[in-house]
């Protein structure tokens, strides 16, 4: 959440997630819907380094990662051992009213309610919470009739779906400043400017199955911007979500994702060339299973698997140069999740709690070329011999992630967000993957209003004023940054498309360590 470079990205993802994914699957990264970043590759040798010394966000860190413990315990403990007085009510039957592109009974079995039980009015609460987060509901109505015996109910469930085709628009303006120092060295720090434009456009469509499912599919054109380089991508995602397998309310998603090969031209100042990078993604395949601990809680596991070429072409003679970086990469992960939010995209009241275990494993194929003809070259008289050699890298890490946010309202149409995140990596073992021996923590304070009132919103959609300030620290081997961020947006959702336009400002503080040496 410290990098500015990955704010658009991360926005993305958490959207489309939100559109076509569980709500109950973790919005923390896209391998439910397909929707991943491949990590970037410098291709241009290892770096063997001197641990940084302990500074103060470690202290900072700690006190964020007790703040999420103790947060997390006090949430389920308030969850499970809530006992309370007031009266509950005999369901004797539950009858869903509205649903028309998903089935009654996908909906009735995500309330994780059953005829012939009593229910309180805070249990029927968290049952519409929970149909509120489903991506396909805006909003949901509960009623009580009486019953055929007395003392008894019927539960009346209105829905109202969007439509089964999506529209799905963010643009965000990035404005950061950077100053970087050697620690150990007598030099004054550095300070850099600089701004970009993110733009994604996607559209896509939804057909519910078999009753408990949907099969879906979402093209992609995302485009960053900085300066006067626009680096355009185009995806395509495909999948099917299916709800309450085995009867159990298990969830289950299967996404494979098609990326559009791409080729960015560039140019190299020491050795005054141009160079161009064409990469190629091949189709990533990704799974992920969610299993209900109760109404607000589940367990989930996911795994995802991608694999990609880049090809560099670089013509400075004589110099030795990687021009085809091979990755292949699988992460597996374990995620347990509470949120008894009231939405999932632009929620006002409720909490979410997160922790899990991630592992990641990835092998890269790097070759180098040098040419070692270069009179013959430079005067054209023959085809340069290349000499040229391979080496594959592998790595292994695993980390540890927790977050917990708190949406409180304030007044009718004012809601209060306050949140902290925390990431570890326990080991690191083998070469290139990024970020060795990474940590960052954050912290949120952010606030919500609705423009239009309850009345406008319920006939034209959610239009909304946000505005946060986040802190944030990240720690490497050989680095470690500070800074904080303060960001303003307009959000608008509604029954056919979700927009968003934001403008943030990022200030950062860089240390590196002085004392490393080069392989």
């Amino acid at each position: 959440m410290g990098r500015p470079s990955e704010d658009l990205d991360r926005q993305r993802r958490r959207v489309m997630a939100g559109l076509l994914a569980h709500p109950l699957h973790p919005v923390r990264s896209a391998r439910g819907s397909g929707l991943s970043a491949s990590p970037n590759r410098s291709g241009r040798g290892v770096c063997a380094v001197q641990p940084a010394p302990h500074w103060s966000w470690n202290r900072l860190g700690r006190a964020i990662g007790v703040v999420l413990v103790v947060a997390t315990i006090l949430t389920v403990r308030a969850q499970a051992g809530s006992v309370s007085d007031a009266p509950s009510f005999p369901i004797v039957d539950i009858v869903v009213v509205g649903t028309r592109w998903s089935s009654r009974d996908l909906v009735e079995s995500e309330l994780r309610l059953e005829r012939g039980k009593s229910y309180t009015e805070s249990d029927l609460g968290a049952a519409r919470r929970r149909l509120h987060r489903l991506p396909f509901i805006l909003d949901a109505d509960f009623s009580l009739q009486k019953g055929p015996s007395y003392g008894t109910y019927v539960l009346v469930v209105r829905v109202r779906e969007s439509k089964p085709f999506l529209l799905h628009y963010v643009r965000g303006h990035v404005r950061s400043s950077e100053t970087m120092e050697m620690s150990g060295v007598s030099s004054s720090p550095r300070t850099s400017h600089g701004s970009s434009v993110g733009q994604d456009l996607a559209v896509g469509a939804r057909v519910f199955f078999s009753g408990y499912g949907f099969g879906y599919v979402v093209a992609d054109r995302a485009s960053r911007s900085r300066g006067g380089d626009v680096t355009p991508y185009y995806t395509l995602d495909t999948g099917i979500n299916y709800y309450n397998l085995f009867g159990k309310g298990v969830f289950l998603n299967l996404d494979v994702r098609f990326t559009a090969g791409q080729k960015l031209s560039l140019y190299d100042e020491q050795s005054a060339s141009e160079f161009a990078v064409r990469s190629k993604q091949h189709p990533s395949p990704s799974v992920a299973v969610s299993v209900p601990l109760s109404v607000n809680q589940w367990l989930s596991v996911d795994a995802y698997y991608s694999a990609s070429t880049q090809n560099y072409d670089f013509d400075a003679l004589g110099q030795p140069f990687v021009d085809r970086v091979r990755d292949r990469r699988l992460q597996l992960g374990m995620t347990w999740t509470f949120d008894s939010t009231d939405d999932l995209l632009v929620p006002t009241a409720g909490t979410r709690a997160e922790s899990g275990l991630s592992h990641i494993s990835l092998v890269s194929t790097q070759r180098s070329t040098r040419r070692s003809d270069r009179l013959s070259d430079a005067l054209g008289a023959t085809s340069a011999a290349r000499d040229s050699s391979e080496r594959e890298f592998t790595g292994k890490a695993t980390q540890v992630f927790a977050s917990f946010v708190v949406f409180v309202p304030v007044r009718e149409q004012l809601s209060v967000k306050l949140g902290a995140l925390g990431s570890v990596r326990l080991s690191d073992a083998g070469d290139l993957i990024g970020d060795p021996g990474f940590r960052r923590f954050a912290l949120d304070a952010a606030a919500s209003w609705d423009l239009w009132g309850p009345g406008l919103t319920s006939r034209f959609g959610d239009l909304r004023l946000e505005a946060g300030l986040q802190a944030f620290g990240q720690a490497h081997r050989y680095q470690r940054s500070t800074g904080w961020q303060i960001e303003m947006g307009i959000v608008y959702r509604s029954e056919w498309a979700y927009l968003r336009f934001s403008y943030r400002h990022v200030r950062t503080s860089t240390t590196v360590e002085s004392s490393r040496s080069f392989e």
